[in-house]
């Protein structure tokens, strides 16, 4: 009797969540288009007992999103799960774009900032669709920045010397990546692994960054090299 009624419970849970899902998607169908390109979620409410914040940018701005070009939504990127939210102004929602979907676009409007959905194998072998930005607009051999804010928890004085600190999020060091074909590696920002990346114009590169005076712990200095590495 008890694993009948476990089972008749697991069946209504399981129904509830693909009608509200449904219903979500349907909801949206007008702005969106396809309600499976979006997730429904609760309204986002920031936690006041944690610093910080887990957003780039806390704030919902205008964006285009890939084949909806002709359509102005609002978001913002949430880098400490790597999901990105859009707002739905009718009932003041917040849904997050499919991250199963990939090489779709999403483009903050009046800006250069363009974050791209692409697959990400890891180097333990594990692989995620992530949001990257895109640094250059290249075919051929694009840059590539993974944004992340990480997690602390609250840590309590242990002593009178001690300092406490509340929970907090905490924005971390940008990664770049290069995308080339189909694959995405990390590239160290030392000039000589840049370099190290195109063997047959690795001397043309060095000499290139040397005259120029590049410094490549720069961010506009690393897209004005990868720009110039696009036209060897």
């Amino acid at each position: 009797m008890k694993l009948k009624f476990i089972y008749f419970l697991t069946l209504i849970l399981v129904f509830n969540f693909s009608y509200s899902q449904e219903a979500v998607g349907n909801g949206f169908d007008d702005q969106i288009g396809s309600g499976s390109f979006m997730i429904s979620t609760s309204s986002s409410r920031k936690n006041v007992k944690v610093e910080g914040s887990p957003y780039v940018n806390d704030q919902f701005l205008p964006i285009t999103i890939t084949s909806f070009e002709n359509k102005v939504f609002k978001g913002r990127y949430n880098a400490f799960n790597g999901d990105f939210e859009v707002m739905d102004d009718a009932t003041g929602k917040s849904f997050v774009l499919n991250r199963a979907m990939e090489n779709y676009e999403v483009k903050f409007v009046g800006t250069n900032l363009t974050y791209i959905i692409l697959k990400h194998i890891h180097e333990s072998g594990e692989v995620t669709n992530d949001f990257f930005v895109k640094l250059t607009s290249s075919n051929d051999n694009y840059l590539l920045k993974k944004e992340s804010v990480q997690f602390l928890g609250e840590r309590l004085a242990t002593s009178t010397y001690d300092k406490a600190r509340p929970a907090q999020y905490k924005r971390s060091k940008d990664t770049y990546y290069l995308k080339s074909d189909d694959e995405i590696k990390e590239v160290s920002t030392n000039k000589k692994d840049i370099a190290k990346l195109f063997p047959t114009h690795s001397k043309t590169i060095l000499d290139y960054i040397k005259s120029e005076k590049i410094k490549t712990n720069k961010e506009e200095d690393l897209i004005r090299l990868f720009n110039y590495i696009n036209t060897l």
